[in-house]
């Protein structure tokens, strides 16, 4: 599989927009973790589209579980990691 780094580093910067949602920092890990999973298939020439397409709906069931406002905010920043992933090779 080709390693896809710029790939990874534009995923790596939409998930730096996810700190200024306003969660805290032990919230930052919980749905940066499934995150770093998306951007680890990302680096491997987007590995399984269909791991991609579940680690994206976990990030919105995750975000789902905020106050509206803040949900509304980390769903923004889902919204662009799953629009670049989609303009993606699978």
């Amino acid at each position: 599989m080709p390693y896809d780094l710029e790939g990874a580093k534009a995923f790596m910067a939409l998930s730096r927009q996810l700190e200024t949602t306003g969660i805290s920092r032990f919230e930052l890990r919980r749905i940066g973790s499934i995150g770093n999973a998306v951007e680890i298939q990302i680096e491997e020439g987007y590995g399984n589209s269909e791991a991609v397409r579940y680690l994206i709906k976990a990030l919105y069931a995750v975000a789902s579980t905020y106050e509206k406002t803040t949900a509304s905010n980390i769903a923004a920043v889902i919204k662009k990691m799953e629009s670049l992933v989609s303009t993606m090779k699978t």
